[in-house]
C-alpha cells in the first residue's frame, strides 16, 4: 500500500498556520500530559529530598522534555505514513490511535511533518543545553538516550516500535524512571536513586496508554510488520498484559509507601483504581472494536490522576 506522497499531499496553508487547534492536532498537544507528570513528580522528589524547587528550571525542563515528546509524535507520524501503518488503519480511533491523521487528510505534507519533527527535535536540544551547564554530564547522557529513542521508535534501521515489546519498554522506561530522575536531577544535581524509582508507577501507566492504543491498530500494523504487542500476542490474549499494568503500578506505589522512598500520603493515588477497573470492563468487552474509545480516554486520564496524585502526596509528605 503506497503512503501518502511527500509531494502530492497539500502543504500547510496560510489558514492552517494560524490556527492554534491545528497545531494541537499536528503535535498532539493534549497528550503531553505524559511528558507533565514525570517531571512534576521528579520536582517533588527532590523537595522530599531537601531541596529548594526551581520554578524556572522547572519551566525549562518542562520546555525541553515537552519539544523531546512533540518530535516523537510528528516523526511517528512521518514513518507511520510512510510504512503505510497509518494509511492502511480503518480502525483507528481518534484522536488516541492511528496517528494525528493530518497526512492522510491532507492537512499537511509528509515532508511538512518531517520539518515539524525536525524542529521540534532542535527546539528540544537548544532548551536543553543550560540543563547541562546546570546538573553536568549526567543530563547530557539522560538527554541523548531520550533523543535516540524517539527517533528511532518508528524511525528505520532500529524502529524499536516493531520488536516486539521493546517500543513499550523504553516508552515505559523513558517517561517513567528516567524522566522523573532526570527532573530531580535538574533540581538537585546530583542522581539520586530513589527519584528514579520514583518514576517506576507513572512509567507503568504512560505504557499502559501506549498499550491500550495499540489494540485498534492491529490489524494495520500487523499488515505493515509493525510488530507492537499487540500484534505478537494476538488481541484477545494482550488483553491481560493491559491488567498486568495496573497491578505492577499499583503494587509499585504501595512497595514504594511503606519502604519510606515515598510519603504515605500517595496512598490517595490508589483512588484511580476505580478508572482502571472501568477501563479493563471496557476493554474486555470491546478490544476488537471503535466501542473502546472510553477505555483509551480513562487510561489517559488515570495516569494523569494518578501521577498528579502522587506529585501531590510526595509534595505534602
Amino acid at each position: 500500500m503506497r503512503s501518502v506522497s511527500e509531494d502530492s499531499a497539500s502543504p500547510v496553508t496560510s489558514r492552517h498556520r494560524r490556527t492554534f487547534k491545528f497545531w494541537c492536532r499536528v503535535t498532539r498537544l493534549p497528550f503531553l500530559t505524559a511528558t507533565l507528570v514525570p517531571v512534576l513528580l521528579g520536582a517533588a522528589m527532590a523537595h522530599r529530598l531537601g531541596y529548594e524547587v526551581s520554578l524556572g528550571w522547572l519551566s525549562l525542563t518542562l520546555l525541553a522534555v515537552a519539544f523531546l515528546h512533540i518530535g516523537t509524535n510528528t516523526l511517528n507520524d512521518y514513518f507511520d505514513n510512510k510504512s503505510g501503518a497509518d494509511v492502511t488503519n480503518e480502525s483507528y480511533i481518534a484522536p488516541f490511535t492511528g496517528g494525528s491523521r493530518t497526512i492522510q487528510s491532507g492537512l499537511i505534507s509528509a515532508r511538512g511533518m518531517l520539518m515539524v519533527s525536525v524542529l521540534a527535535f532542535v527546539f528540544s536540544t537548544l532548551a536543553a543545553v543550560p540543563l547541562l551547564f546546570r546538573a553536568g554530564l549526567p543530563v547530557l547522557y539522560l538527554g541523548l538516550e531520550g533523543l535516540v529513542a524517539g527517533i528511532f521508535y518508528t524511525a528505520p534501521p532500529l524502529r524499536f516500535v516493531a520488536k516486539r515489546g521493546l517500543g513499550e519498554f523504553l516508552i515505559g522506561l523513558n517517561m517513567g524512571p528516567l524522566m522523573v530522575g532526570g527532573s530531580t536531577l535538574i533540581q538537585t544535581g546530583t542522581l539520586e536513586w530513589k527519584a528514579f524509582l520514583a518514576g517506576i508507577p507513572v512509567g507503568l501507566l504512560v505504557t499502559a496508554i501506549i498499550y491500550i492504543n495499540e489494540f485498534p491498530d492491529y490489524a494495520a500494523d500487523k499488515a505493515a510488520k509493525k510488530n507492537t504487542l499487540i500484534v505478537y500476542l494476538g488481541q484477545r490474549r494482550a488483553r491481560i498484559g493491559y491488567v498486568l499494568l495496573f497491578v505492577a503500578a499499583f503494587l509499585s506505589v504501595f512497595i514504594l509507601a511503606f519502604s519510606g522512598i515515598f510519603p504515605l500520603w500517595v496512598l490517595l493515588s490508589l483512588l484511580g483504581i476505580f478508572l482502571a477497573y472501568r477501563a479493563t470492563k471496557v476493554l474486555y468487552r470491546h478490544y476488537d472494536s471503535r466501542e473502546l474509545r472510553p477505555a483509551n480516554l480513562d487510561t489517559i486520564r488515570l495516569h494523569l490522576i494518578t501521577g498528579l496524585l502522587l506529585t501531590l502526596g510526595v509534595w505534602l509528605g
